[in-house]
């Protein structure tokens, strides 16, 4: 059955979302809901996923405003790369339409996608406004750490015996990562352990400008060239526990460019790092878990992935634009090969009632280019909150802070003592469609909100940036008559929960 064919069977909910798109009829300025189902449509695959994507991006076409739902069935799915990202999406939506495309599994614990090509990006985009993942997990089809115990130690060398079933180092390798570290770990079956004191990682696989590959010795006993010849880790113990990492596999996301991305209730296993770029803002991470994968053999790996969690705003190069409103809520993330989280070009970041436990690395890295960036109800065992040091780009994207003034900066500018200054985040509704709307819209002179209840009820007015430019509460009618022509964003706060809208001031 075709995708059209479909969506005549789908029951239509009105949602009212007025907004002035030019050339578009005015009959299309009423969104829709509608839903499809990936398996019976095409099969749910690399190609299933393509041809969904375009068919969606069709839709938008003629009608920008509506929100699309693909189901994804309970199962287990392959998704093939062959030199491929497993599901690419790019050009979804514009910053001028509320249209929404939802991909939603039947649960974290019910539909799995595995990604089998493990160099390639499992979902990778550029300029989409609108997308969401929710209720799903999404894994690799091998494991991507290894480690062992500590056979022998000399100067610039280790040789180091992998435990059984562990892939070997070479499985792992690829020539130009960087990203290739040695790590001490408690001596567990059941939870092995970054161990805190004098076990800075160590660095391995590369001298004199290349490359310098681990040699097998005999059995699963391994021989690691540290970068530098002369280096003695005279802290590694015969028989300890070493994590082996080899940021070596594509990422879980890459986006760039956007607004409104929702993970939501994702699960991640032997691929964990996300990265955002380009100033892509309104990010929510909610309800996720990054977790190392099952004992093999009677042993629990060190690390669950190579790599880190989500990397907000991470830099393409120098004077790339500013994101804000960078949310993780309600995650646990655990033994990642990086950064649990990392906070780069931000202005307004949040990580909220959360687990960030055991990283390689650090809990959450805040560089020094992100500003506002609080910390609340989050727990960060056997791991720490750090702040970068030195810049990452140059030059700066911000006004550097001399190493002398770090720890004043960190407390003054980056974790603050409460959220209520940052943008909050995108988020459920607190009003069903037919009971919160605005109108006129757009509107040159008054904007009025229509809700069935004012209890504790704040509004408030911001530009596409996130700078919030009117505030009122338990008030519906605002004058708008001196903000300047353009797009804005009129959003309803209770407690915790926020709904926005978009209008147009003409």
């Amino acid at each position: 059955m075709g995708v059209e064919k479909q969506k005549t069977k789908n029951i239509k909910t009105v949602v009212f979302c007025i907004i002035l798109l030019t050339g578009i009829d005015s009959n299309h300025l009423t969104a829709n809901s509608v839903t499809w189902n990936l398996k019976s449509l095409y099969g749910i695959t690399q190609t299933g996923f393509a041809s969904i994507i375009k068919d969606a991006k069709n839709h938008f076409t003629y009608s920008p405003t509506d929100t699309i739902t693909i189901r994804i069935d309970a199962g287990t799915y392959s998704i093939g790369g062959n030199g491929a990202d497993g599901i690419s999406l790019s050009s979804i939506g514009s910053a001028s339409t509320v249209g929404q495309l939802i991909f939603e599994g039947a649960g974290m614990d019910q539909t799995t996608l595995i990604f089998t090509d493990i160099t390639q990006d499992m979902i990778h985009g550029s300029d989409v406004y609108g997308l969401e993942f929710r209720d799903m997990h999404m894994t690799r089809d091998r494991y991507t750490v290894t480690q062992g115990n500590v056979v022998s130690v000399v100067p610039g060398e280790i040789i180091i015996e992998l435990h059984e079933g562990f892939p070997t180092p070479l499985e792992l390798w690829q020539d130009w990562s960087q990203g290739r570290f040695l790590r001490r770990y408690t001596t567990s079956t059941t939870d092995p352990e970054v161990i805190a004191v004098d076990n800075d990682q160590v660095p391995y696989g590369w001298r004199s400008n290349a490359a310098k590959k681990p040699e097998l010795v005999q059995g699963r006993q391994w021989r690691f060239y540290l970068n530098s010849t002369t280096l003695l880790l005279s802290n590694y113990h015969v028989g300890e526990y070493v994590g082996i990492k080899s940021k070596f596999e594509g990422q879980t996301y890459w986006f760039q460019r956007g607004s409104n991305l929702v993970f939501e209730n994702i699960k991640w296993t032997h691929s964990s790092r996300g990265l955002v770029r380009g100033g892509l803002s309104n990010v929510l991470v909610k309800g996720c878990r990054i977790e190392r994968g099952a004992p093999i053999l009677g042993q629990t790996p060190c690390m669950s992935t190579p790599s880190g969690g989500p990397q907000m705003n991470q830099y393409v190069s120098s004077g790339d634009p500013l994101s804000t409103n960078m949310v993780l809520e309600d995650c646990f993330i655990e033994s990642t090969g990086d950064d649990c989280v990392a906070f780069f070009n931000v202005d307004g970041g949040k990580v909220i009632n959360s687990t960030l436990r055991n990283s390689f690395c650090r809990g959450i890295l805040v560089s020094q280019e992100a500003y506002n960036i609080c910390v609340i109800g989050t727990t960060i065992p056997n791991s720490k909150i750090e702040l970068e040091d030195k810049p990452s780009v140059s030059p700066n994207l911000r006004t550097p802070v001399s190493t002398y003034d770090l720890e004043v900066a960190y407390a003054a500018n980056f974790i603050n003592k409460s959220c209520d200054s940052i943008p909050s985040s995108i988020s459920n509704d607190i009003y069903t469609p037919d009971s919160f709307s605005i109108f006129p819209n757009p509107t040159s002179s008054s904007l009025t909100v229509r809700l069935k209840t004012l209890d504790a009820i704040t509004i408030e007015i911001s530009n596409l940036l996130g700078k919030v430019l009117i505030q009122k509460q338990n008030q519906l009618t605002f004058d708008i008559s001196n903000l300047p022509k353009g797009v804005y964003l009129l959003s309803v706060k209770q407690g915790e929960n926020r709904f926005i809208r978009k209008f147009i001031k003409k």
